[in-house]
Protein backbone atom coordinates (compact mmCIF):
# COMPACT_ATOMS: atom_id res chain seq x y z
CA UNK A 1 0.00 0.00 0.00
CA UNK A 2 2.69 2.07 0.11
CA UNK A 3 3.10 2.71 -3.47
CA UNK A 4 -0.84 3.57 -3.58
CA UNK A 5 0.44 6.37 -1.68
CA UNK A 6 3.66 7.30 -3.52
CA UNK A 7 1.60 7.26 -6.76
CA UNK A 8 -1.36 9.24 -5.64
CA UNK A 9 1.24 12.19 -4.06
CA UNK A 10 2.23 11.61 -7.77
CA UNK A 11 -0.67 12.04 -9.99
CA UNK A 12 -1.87 14.76 -7.32
CA UNK A 13 1.34 16.64 -7.49
CA UNK A 14 0.92 16.25 -11.26
CA UNK A 15 -2.34 17.66 -12.21
CA UNK A 16 -1.36 20.78 -9.41
CA UNK A 17 1.66 21.16 -11.60
CA UNK A 18 -0.68 21.75 -14.69
CA UNK A 19 -2.39 24.47 -12.73
CA UNK A 20 0.62 26.15 -13.13
CA UNK A 21 2.34 25.61 -16.31
CA UNK A 22 2.80 28.34 -18.43
CA UNK A 23 4.86 26.47 -21.13
CA UNK A 24 5.55 23.18 -23.00
CA UNK A 25 8.71 22.20 -20.76
CA UNK A 26 6.23 22.56 -17.64
CA UNK A 27 3.63 20.68 -19.12
CA UNK A 28 6.50 18.20 -19.98
CA UNK A 29 7.05 17.98 -16.96
CA UNK A 30 3.99 17.74 -15.13
CA UNK A 31 3.40 14.68 -17.72
CA UNK A 32 6.65 13.19 -16.68
CA UNK A 33 4.95 13.15 -13.20
CA UNK A 34 1.90 11.94 -13.94
CA UNK A 35 3.08 8.89 -15.91
CA UNK A 36 5.58 8.14 -12.98
CA UNK A 37 2.36 8.03 -10.90
CA UNK A 38 0.93 5.82 -13.19
CA UNK A 39 4.28 3.61 -13.22
CA UNK A 40 3.79 3.07 -9.85
CA UNK A 41 -0.09 2.70 -9.01
CA UNK A 42 -1.04 0.14 -11.85
CA UNK A 43 1.45 -2.60 -10.93
CA UNK A 44 0.87 -2.24 -6.88
CA UNK A 45 -3.08 -2.43 -7.72
CA UNK A 46 -2.68 -5.40 -9.21
CA UNK A 47 -0.62 -6.95 -7.12
CA UNK A 48 -2.94 -5.52 -4.13
CA UNK A 49 -6.06 -6.85 -5.79
CA UNK A 50 -4.20 -10.73 -6.80
CA UNK A 51 -2.90 -11.19 -2.69
CA UNK A 52 -6.49 -10.25 -1.90
CA UNK A 53 -8.17 -12.57 -3.69
CA UNK A 54 -8.84 -15.85 -2.73
CA UNK A 55 -6.50 -18.45 -5.83
CA UNK A 56 -10.04 -19.89 -7.20
CA UNK A 57 -11.29 -16.10 -7.57
CA UNK A 58 -8.28 -14.67 -9.01
CA UNK A 59 -9.57 -13.51 -12.01
CA UNK A 60 -12.53 -12.34 -10.76
CA UNK A 61 -10.74 -10.14 -8.45
CA UNK A 62 -8.74 -8.54 -11.46
CA UNK A 63 -12.07 -8.27 -13.71
CA UNK A 64 -13.73 -5.83 -10.97
CA UNK A 65 -10.69 -3.98 -10.07
CA UNK A 66 -10.26 -3.18 -14.08
CA UNK A 67 -14.28 -2.54 -14.31
CA UNK A 68 -14.39 -0.13 -11.79
CA UNK A 69 -10.84 1.28 -12.84
CA UNK A 70 -12.56 1.92 -16.43
CA UNK A 71 -15.49 3.68 -14.70
CA UNK A 72 -13.76 5.73 -12.71
CA UNK A 73 -11.81 7.00 -15.53
CA UNK A 74 -14.23 7.78 -17.63
CA UNK A 75 -16.70 9.21 -15.57
CA UNK A 76 -13.91 11.61 -14.08
CA UNK A 77 -12.86 12.28 -17.37
CA UNK A 78 -16.25 13.55 -18.63
CA UNK A 79 -16.71 15.66 -15.21
CA UNK A 80 -13.87 17.14 -15.26
CA UNK A 81 -13.92 18.70 -19.01
CA UNK A 82 -17.54 19.60 -18.31
CA UNK A 83 -16.37 21.35 -15.21
CA UNK A 84 -13.24 22.83 -17.44
CA UNK A 85 -15.98 24.41 -20.20
CA UNK A 86 -17.38 26.27 -17.63
CA UNK A 87 -14.70 27.81 -15.90
CA UNK A 88 -13.42 30.99 -16.96
CA UNK A 89 -10.21 30.17 -15.71
CA UNK A 90 -9.53 26.93 -16.96
CA UNK A 91 -6.44 26.40 -14.60
CA UNK A 92 -8.66 26.05 -11.82
CA UNK A 93 -10.15 22.89 -12.76
CA UNK A 94 -6.11 21.22 -12.65
CA UNK A 95 -5.82 22.92 -8.88
CA UNK A 96 -9.31 21.08 -8.06
CA UNK A 97 -8.21 17.68 -9.58
CA UNK A 98 -5.27 18.48 -7.63
CA UNK A 99 -6.65 19.05 -4.24
CA UNK A 100 -8.72 16.47 -4.31
CA UNK A 101 -5.60 14.05 -5.09
CA UNK A 102 -4.40 14.96 -1.95
CA UNK A 103 -7.06 14.69 0.03
CA UNK A 104 -7.36 11.18 -1.14
CA UNK A 105 -4.01 10.29 0.58
CA UNK A 106 -5.40 9.57 3.89
CA UNK A 107 -7.73 6.91 2.56
CA UNK A 108 -4.49 5.26 1.23
CA UNK A 109 -2.74 5.52 4.85
CA UNK A 110 -5.59 3.85 6.34
CA UNK A 111 -5.73 1.18 3.76
CA UNK A 112 -1.84 0.71 4.85
CA UNK A 113 -2.56 0.69 7.99
CA UNK A 114 -5.92 -2.12 7.64
CA UNK A 115 -3.88 -4.44 5.16
CA UNK A 116 -0.51 -4.12 6.74
CA UNK A 117 -0.79 -7.72 8.65
CA UNK A 118 -3.35 -9.08 5.87
CA UNK A 119 -1.55 -12.19 4.45
CA UNK A 120 -3.21 -14.46 1.36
Amino acid sequence: AKAFIIAQTLFATGFTCFMFASNFIEFLAAIAVLTLGEITFYPAASAFAANLAPADMLGRYIAVMGLFSGIGGSTASVAVFSIYGMLVNKATVWGIWGALGFAALPGYFLLSKVTKNHKK
